[in-house]
């Protein structure tokens, strides 16, 4: 039994540990980039104030990145495409865009070799709700495709209305491809939009390669221009309507299958009547306008984008009221999901309970009707679109999908009104359905998770406590049922003769079994059930209860499986929340490791390494510990360009100003020039450019100072650079060393701009890379000259090998030429100013302790050695009982190197904030005595244990023993 108890005992440790830890490392991935996504948007808007950012633009960005996490959870960039083959990425990005094609009569029927070509210029952009996509009279230079979302059409007649509205699969601007005439209404997106984007001037490079396809979208264009000019003359108005199709065109040749669209109009308002005639005024009524597929093979759900999004659109929703009645219909099936088992099965004395037990039928009618109004509520907002049609057709398509649809359809069901619904068995399915409505309350805490990352851990501690509350108690109440029945009129019960409550009765004395049975089953039955429940699922028996039947055997064995699997899903979901906490330390520490393994393996210099790590240590600071991905050089990497590029732009705008190549520069030009340059955070005293250096890079400092030194060996610099400045220009365009040392004074955040990256940004403005490269011919004789003086130079340089730092500093006592930094006169003079010199010259020594030497390293690692074995000796001594002649040897010989400790001490040397070493021991002493741990010290070096009969009986002692373990 012993054996076999271990085995169990074992094998349910190994299971739950594979079990939880595989569920952790599964939750961790998705925990994961949603905590690393919050925690770089807290670093954007950290950067975004500091750059003194409009509020609004704050706002967008945070709103930007939560639609992001949203529909694609955190991803911008599909990384995976670039692991496939490339005929199956194009496969992907044609599939996107057949329907597309297939609606636009510019693509239709084209070539499908060509329509590949084109997919692979498409770009897929996302927009805010109330982003312009197009303003009226600018020049319209793209075509859109509505993948996701409404776009509101301003009037015409009214630009402060809406006219119309867009639905997902409209098409936007296509015959602006082939023709340079503004816009004509300004379109503003209603919702979160995908759309799919063609820019002109890379689709005529591309046709360019296509001149018969070419040839045939000009004559496309030239007759769908001519048919709308002649639509407008049989309308007899001039043509200022945005809408000029009617709903189901006679399609009577191939020709005006080509050209037409197949538009759907249906008016906004009511129950949004379809509209047959072209609108002549869309000031009137909102036009909801749909553009369906001919040929259904190429349609695609538009609305699949609303089922798999990380927020059901209903808990995103803005309408105000829409939150109100998710928050009575939750708080309703709590409440029937917790009184419906327990008045089933349970007979209570306390009034309260009593009251709504009795009126629970009458509470079921009412439930029942709420219910059935959250389905019409769940269908029209499960999918965020205009009209009461196009909400409760498009909200229907995604509920009836879904699991549960079903169970909130069969909850509204009132059972209660027929007769057959009596039966026990009917009533047990029918408390199970209404149990299961608490995935509400399951999808509430998944979206207080995504929308409040911060409190990730306490969220789900709340929801784990709930759950086993929960199901501790319908398990009780279930449990309950196998001893015990209600009998009608609902005053007593029945408790079985065999069951797992008379388990408990037997053996006890004072009363009748039978009398106690009964009496424990009305006054304490949910209480007892409950305890046995706890028992159950917590699989921490106590013996006090078993099970007595076939039945209560498989329900307690069940329960304890079930529980198993809902604990280790609940450990997973906290030890997941709790990783995420130090997931950004994590991954620099991480990475940080594999770096010192590097270095170490490779053998470089400790100063090096040093310089090295606190290199990492900086860049980790200066990106707020957020870590970005290879050849990325800001925190909005992952945004749409009219996001990124403004922030982009007001970094760097004040710095580059005051270069002259710079200044006055095309916006578009130094946006992409910032994003290719690096940023730098360089600590005080680094000389970050050495004389004669060429780098042909130019910096501009962003934060901080650095300073020019003309020779290695000065001290005071020539000029210094605070913020905006910038060196390295002429290096940069000419290749002419540098003439000076630079250094940092202080933190110094860098811009560095190479050349390469330059001449990549600025490729389009001919004329000054040419004037760059004139200039360079004429002052290129020069600069090799400067080259070939630098270069003599630092070959004549002597020799100047790195010295070894002395261990010690000595004062002679008569001046020698190799102690020049400290004579005779000024080691007396400090003795001359004190009232009792010779004391002082008698205790100390005519020499310091070099902080950096060989012999401080040595005896700081001996003390620390010393420092262990004092504690060790000392705990096994006074609370071990050994106080043997051994340890009292020992302790003394360590108390010894302790005085040594100290009297060195007040020998060394030490280093000023102005990076000055003071070595004078008078000097040495004085901060040791008064600004040191000399008191700790001397504490320490005190032998307590030899005082032990002085203080024995008084509370000293323990005193003692205190700063002696301190």
């Amino acid at each position: 039994m012993g054996i076999m108890s271990l085995i169990m005992l074992i094998g349910a440790i190994i299971i739950s540990g594979f079990f939880s830890s595989g569920l952790a490392t599964f939750k961790l991935e998705n925990d994961g980039a949603l905590f690393d996504l919050y925690f770089r948007v807290g670093a954007i808007v950290g950067h975004l104030t500091h750059i003194q950012a409009h509020e609004i633009y704050i706002n967008k960005v945070i709103e930007y990145y939560s639609l992001l996490w949203n529909y694609r959870e955190g991803v911008y960039d599909v990384t995976f495409m670039s692991e496939l083959p490339q005929s199956v990425v194009e496969d992907m990005f044609y599939d996107i865009c057949r329907e597309m094609f297939h609606k636009a009569p510019l693509f239709r029927g084209l070539d499908e070799n060509f329509l590949r070509c084109v997919s692979k210029i498409v770009h897929v952009v996302i927009y805010n709700p109330n982003m312009i996509i197009c303003s009226t009279g600018d020049y319209a230079m793209n075509m859109f495709y509505l993948l996701q979302g409404e776009v509101h059409v301003k009037s015409k007649l009214d630009r402060r209305m809406n006219g119309g509205i867009l639905r997902a699969g409209c098409i936007i601007g296509e015959m602006n491809l082939f023709f340079s005439y503004p816009y004509t209404t300004t379109l503003e997106t209603r919702t979160c939009c995908q759309l799919l984007q063609i820019e002109k001037f890379e689709l005529f490079e591309l046709l360019k390669k296509h001149e018969q396809i070419l040839k045939l979208l000009r004559k496309r264009v030239d007759r769908r221009f001519v048919k709308v000019q002649n639509d407008y003359e049989i309308v007899g108005k001039e043509p200022i309507c945005w809408v000029q199709q009617r709903v189901n065109p006679s399609l009577s040749n191939k020709s005006d299958i080509e050209l037409d669209f197949p538009v759907v109009m249906r008016s906004g308002k009511g129950f949004n009547r379809i509209i047959y005639q072209d609108v002549l005024d869309d000031t009137e009524d909102v036009i909801i306008i749909d553009m369906p597929c001919i040929d259904k093979s190429y349609e695609k759900k538009h609305t699949q984008v609303f089922k798999t999004c990380v927020i059901p659109p209903i808990l995103n929703t803005t309408e105000t009221w829409v939150k109100w009645w998710n928050t009575l219909v939750l708080l309703i099936s709590v409440y029937s999901a917790i009184m419906a088992p327990y008045c089933h099965h349970f007979v209570s004395n306390n009034e309260l309970m009593k009251f709504l037990c009795d009126i629970d039928s009458f509470i079921e009618f009412l439930f029942c009707f709420v219910y059935m109004c959250d389905i019409v509520v769940e269908i029209c907002y499960s999918c965020p679109v205009t009209g009461l049609y196009y909400k409760f057709k498009d909200g229907l398509s995604i509920r009836l999908s879904e699991v549960t649809f079903w169970i909130d359809v069969i909850s509204a069901i009132p059972f209660a009104a027929f007769d057959w619904a009596n039966i026990q068995e009917i009533k047990r399915i029918v408390n199970i359905v209404r149990c299961l409505r608490l995935w509400k309350v399951g999808r509430y805490f998944e979206y207080l998770d995504n929308i409040h990352p911060d409190s990730l851990f306490l969220f789900r501690l709340i929801r784990a406590i709930f759950s086993i509350v929960y199901g501790t108690h319908l398990a009780s109440c279930y449990l309950y049922s196998f001893a015990c029945s209600i009998k009608p009129g609902r005053t007593t019960v029945n408790c079985e003769r065999v069951s797992w409550l008379r388990s408990f009765t037997e053996g006890k004395t004072g009363f009748s079994a039978d009398a106690r049975h009964d009496v424990l089953g009305i006054t304490e039955g949910y209480w007892i059930s409950f305890y046995f429940a706890c028992a159950t699922v917590t699989t921490t028996g106590f013996g006090d209860f078993s099970p007595q039947t076939r039945t209560e055997m498989i329900f307690l064995a069940a329960s304890q499986l079930l529980s198993f699997c809902i604990t280790g899903y609940y450990t997973a979901l906290l030890t997941s929340a709790l990783s995420c906490i130090v997931r950004p330390k994590l991954v620099f520490q991480q990475k940080l490791i594999g770096v010192r393994q590097f270095l170490t393996h490779k053998g470089l210099a400790e100063p090096l390494q040093k310089r090295i790590i606190e290199h990492y240590y900086l860049q980790d600071q200066l990106w707020s510990g957020v870590s970005l991905p290879d050849k990325v050089s800001h925190y909005m990497y992952d945004t749409p360009e009219y996001l990124h590029e403004d922030a982009i732009y007001q970094e760097v705008e004040l710095h580059f100003d005051g270069v002259p190549i710079f200044t006055k520069l095309d916006p578009k030009i130094l946006v992409n020039i910032t994003k290719l340059m690096r940023r730098y955070l360089i600590p005080p005293g680094a000389i970050f450019v050495r004389k004669g250096e060429v780098r042909r890079q130019m910096y501009v400092i962003g934060r901080g100072s650095v300073a020019f030194f003309s020779d290695k060996d000065d001290i005071i610099p020539t000029k210094i650079l605070d913020e905006t400045g910038h060196f390295g220009l002429r290096d940069l365009l000419f290749g002419e060393p540098s003439h000076h040392d630079i250094k940092t004074m202080s933190y110094c955040l860098l811009y560095e701009v190479e050349l390469r990256d330059l001449f990549e940004a600025m490729r389009s403005d001919i004329d000054l890379l040419a004037h760059v490269e004139v200039e360079k011919q004429k002052l290129q004789h020069g600069i090799d000259a400067m080259i070939l003086e630098y270069s003599l130079n630092s070959k004549n340089l002597p020799n100047d090998d790195a010295k070894e730092i002395p261990s010690f500093i000595y004062f002679p006592k008569y001046p020698r030429d190799i102690m020049k930094h400290c004579t005779y006169q000024e080691y007396e003079e400090v003795f001359d100013t004190m009232k009792r010199p010779k004391i002082f010259r008698c205790f100390l020594m005519r020499m310091a302790i070099h902080p950096a030497g060989t012999f401080a390293r040595f005896w700081i690692s001996f003390m620390s050695l010393v420092a262990a074995m004092i504690v060790g000796s000392f705990v096994a001594e006074t609370f071990g009982g050994r106080r043997t002649l051994d340890f009292r040897i020992i302790s003394v010989i360590m108390d010894v190197f302790t005085w040594i400790d100290i009297y060195l001490k007040l020998h060394w040397a030490y280093y000023t904030d102005s990076n000055m070493l003071i070595s004078h021991p008078v000097q040495t002493s004085i901060r040791y005595m008064f600004k040191g741990e000399f008191l700790l010290d001397v504490l320490i070096s005190i032998p307590f244990e030899l005082m032990i009969p002085l203080v024995t009986g008084t509370s000293f002692f323990w005193l003692f023993t205190m700063c002696k373990l301190v």
